[in-house]
């Protein structure tokens, strides 16, 4: 049994950093529906800025093109189609740029604008391919330059990506917006910077934790956009509309506090809004739960904010895990079943790393049976 659960530590805990992170960029991605002749289309975008009630989308022209008034579908809302209104759109550099009232609450995608992909680079994509699902995590590489087009080479890549992103180290190195026999062509970081500051959309510096240590934390995205500044700080704003049941604004604050940007660092808080942001069905935020109560059952924890705390500093402590390797055995049978339930439920939704901890959390139980 103890081998089990040995193997369960090493695959879950790095996987949290990488599930966080990925979850966190889908729910910046959006879906585009829009109709031309008659005929339905279906590409990607991502959000560039939130201004209040409003929040501002980046996709590639041809997407919309002929369809002033498309549908968007959140990450945080799925299956929900929202009325957008495209107020930007100049098909000679294929960009566009939409306007969604009272969308969920999304974290701007950042752009990479000091240091330009390089042939080699490996890079993702999300989107929406035909037949490959929802918000799809694609693996791909620059394979050349043209021009000032990106050259990319990565076979899940199809006309569903068209407009979404292409990240590199969490930040958008380029837009798709053309498939090129095997390979697809995307619009550099710098051009799309270059379009939105000439349609008045000016990047502005990412909220920092300064007051704290005055230092950009290591790591911080170097650039957001904005189309106005606002009298509320990002985080009040975020703080509110999760107090207004914004399920995606819950789990933005579990980041905000675990990591301490923008806000005191606070780990029962972290602790307290990934509850609720899972209760109310947010797949990332179960998996965080599932894995406080997994800490909790083999006694690295004691309390929740103890776990979260631990587990903010699982990914840069490998000691941590060796040392579970000769110790840990499970002490509540009781919080491995609830860690289970969360996992289920995340798995449920499409979650990877939930359903990879399910696997073995289950085979944990199958083991005392």
């Amino acid at each position: 049994m103890r081998r089990v659960i040995m193997v369960l530590l090493m695959i879950v805990y790095p996987l949290l950093a990488s599930a966080q992170d990925a979850a966190s960029l889908r729910a910046g991605v959006v879906k585009i529906k829009s109709t031309l002749n008659n005929k339905s289309r279906t590409g990607s975008g991502f959000v560039v800025a939130v201004d209040g009630s409003t929040t501002y989308i980046v996709t590639a022209a041809h997407v919309v093109e002929g369809d002033a008034n498309p549908k968007v579908e959140f990450f945080g809302r799925q299956n929900t189609p929202i009325n957008a209104e495209v107020v930007k759109q100049e098909s000679r550099v294929d960009l566009a740029v939409l306007k969604v009232q009272g969308a969920p609450q999304s974290t701007p995608l950042a752009f990479e604008s000091a240091a330009k992909p390089k042939v080699g680079d490996e890079v993702v994509a999300f989107g929406f391919p035909q037949g490959g699902g929802s918000w799809l995590m694609s693996k791909a590489d620059i394979a050349g330059r043209e021009g000032l087009d990106l050259i990319v080479s990565g076979a899940a890549i199809d006309q569903g990506n068209s407009g979404g992103p292409l990240i590199k180290d969490s930040k958008v190195v380029g837009v798709v917006q053309a498939l090129q026999g095997k390979f697809a062509r995307a619009a550099p970081a710098s051009m799309v910077i270059e379009t939105l500051e000439g349609w008045g959309i000016a990047l502005k510096p990412a909220p920092t934790n300064k007051a704290a240590t005055g230092e950009t934390p290591a790591g911080a995205p170097a650039e957001s956009a904005s189309f106005e500044p606002s009298g509320t700080s990002q985080f009040t704003a975020i703080h509110q509309a999760a107090q207004n049941g914004n399920v995606q604004a819950m789990a933005a604050l579990v980041d905000l506090y675990g990591t301490g940007v923008g806000v005191q660092q606070n780990f029962a808080e972290a602790a307290k809004w990934s509850r609720r942001a899972a209760d109310a069905g947010n797949a990332q935020s179960q998996f965080i739960v599932g894995t406080i109560h997994l800490m909790k059952a083999v006694g690295r924890a004691n309390d929740d904010a103890t776990a979260v705390r631990l587990l903010s500093s699982a990914a840069t402590t490998p000691d941590f895990t060796l040392q579970a390797i000769d110790t840990v055995q499970v002490k509540d049978w009781a919080e491995l079943k609830l860690a289970e339930r969360y996992y289920n439920a995340a798995a449920l939704q499409g979650d990877t790393a939930s359903a990879s901890a399910l696997i073995y959390t289950s085979a944990i139980r199958r083991g005392r049976e």
